[in-house]
Parts: structure tokens; sequence; C-alpha cells
């Protein structure tokens, strides 16, 4: 299993477990500046070790990796680009994917040895983790943000590119609703998961000390001012974040629901007082 792969390594496993168009890419990397292993680059869309996870646990539990017998196992693995990996593309079948693992930890591996970070897929993905965790390996950071702004940026780069995403079926309502209900079970399952919640909103207005509960969360304390200064200055200056961005800049992204042209969205989001309440955001 992965974990053993990681422990020999010395090496945690940190989680960003947000709803897309929450500002995960701004916080990945961060935590690539604070010296975690962040692999790729923007949106940073590596997940090769929950890949390896599930390739461990379908061999474990023998499941047919194709019911048709296909002989290519990336394309059912990888066939709806939900999933994606860095070394999926270097093996011929799942299989594989295990046993290389370990070398892709240690050609990641940095100095510090803090850990590696992905995104999460999701949920599922998450509560598997942990149920398999011998000894906190899986330090999760759950990204919260305004519904109403995630809203609303996913809709802009929707359109942006051409096609749906983010749960977006045309239904305005439904879409805010999935939004509501993915930031609630973030919110009331942190502890029970030893998530770090994170607000966007306090990364960009509370930057020092959002900074620094994110560092001790990461195993850095005692770090000083000059410290966290001097990521910001590097945070600020990493090439085509803009080009990932639905504003023209991070903290102009805050609160964006309010302007006057989203004036005709308000009646979507009255509905759901009582859930942007309980997130604090009302």
């Amino acid at each position: 299993m992965i974990f053993d792969k990681l422990q020999a390594n010395k090496l945690s496993f940190y989680g960003v477990c947000s709803y897309g168009r929450s500002g995960s890419s701004y916080l990945m990397r961060f935590l690539a500046l604070a010296g975690l292993t962040v692999i790729g680059e923007l949106p940073f869309e590596d997940r090769t070790t929950q890949a390896a996870l599930i390739a461990a646990l379908k061999l474990r539990l023998k499941v047919p990796l194709r019911p048709d017998g296909h002989s290519d196992d990336r394309h059912q693995f990888y066939g709806d680009d939900f999933y994606r990996s860095s070394i999926i593309t270097n093996v011929t079948n799942l299989g594989e994917l295990n046993s290389h693992y370990d070398s892709f930890l240690k050609a990641n591996k940095t100095d510090n040895g803090l850990g590696i970070a992905e995104k999460f897929v999701g949920f599922d993905i998450l509560q598997v983790m942990k149920s398999y965790d011998p000894s906190n390996l899986v330090r999760p950071i759950f990204l919260m943000r305004d519904p109403r702004d995630i809203f609303i940026s996913a809709k802009e780069f929707n359109k942006r590119r051409g096609k749906p995403g983010f749960g977006d079926s045309g239904n305005d309502q439904a879409l805010f609703s999935a939004i509501c209900n993915f930031l609630l079970w973030q919110k009331r399952h942190a502890s029970r998961f030893r998530a770090l919640i994170c607000y966007y909103e306090d990364l960009m207005v509370k930057r020092s000390q959002t900074i620094l509960d994110l560092l001790r969360h990461i195993g850095l304390s005692g770090t000083s001012k000059e410290f966290v200064d001097g990521m910001l200055i590097r945070l600020a200056d990493i090439k085509g974040a803009q080009s990932h961005m639905t504003s023209e800049t991070a903290e102009k992204s805050i609160a964006r629901w309010q302007q006057p042209e989203y004036a005709a969205l308000l009646p979507v989001f009255g509905k759901y007082d009582m859930q942007l309440n309980e997130l604090g955001y009302l």
C-alpha cells in the first residue's frame, strides 16, 4: 500500500479538498513555496498518490481492471479524465503503477522531507485513505470559500472555455445547492478527518495568521515574519496564474456576488440563507 512507501520515505500526504473554482490552485502554489512536493504546473491536477492507492486496492481485492478484457488499463482508469497522474503514461497496467510509486516518491522528495500535496478528487477517496491511514500520514486541508463567489467563478470559467464543468448542468439552483452542500460537508467533518479548515478570504485579508496556521499544519513552526513576507512576494509572481483566474486579481474575487452585474443571481442565493449562515457567509 502507498502508506508503507510514504512512511519509508518519511513523507506525509497533504490533500487539498475543495469545490472547483474555490482557489485551490492558489493554495497549491503556496504549499509548493512552503516546501511541499507539488507535482505539475497550474492547475495542479496531478493525483498520482490517489491513483496508486486505487490501483493497490484493486489488486488487493482482485477487482477486474477491465471487464471487457481490453488490454490497456489506462483508458478505463483515466478514460473520462477524472483522475490524472504524472506516471500513468509510463506504465502498461495498474499493477505497474503501484510498483512505480516508490520510485515516484524518491524522485520527488524534497530536502526537508515534508510531504506530497495533491488535490483530492472527492470525499470518497479521502474516506478510504483515512480508513487505511496507520499513523496520521494523511493530513487534509479543507479550503472554504463563499459559495456565491465559487458559483460565479465556475459559471464564468465554463463560459470562457466553452464547455460545462464543476457540476453545472444549466440549472443554477441545482449548482448552487451542490456547492453549499459540498462546503457544509467539509465544515461538519473537518475534525473527524483531522483536517485544517482554510478560508480563501483569509488568505487574502488575514494572510500572515492564515499562512502561519498552514505552516504549522504541514510541520513548519517557528517561521519568521521575513519568511512569510518572502513567500507572499513569490506567490504574487507565479507565471500563468492570471490565465487560470476569472478576476483581475485574487483579492478582487472576494464578494464578487455583491457587484451590480450579478444582481439577477440574488434570488438564487437567497433561498440558501440557512446554509450560508451555517457556513459563516450570511
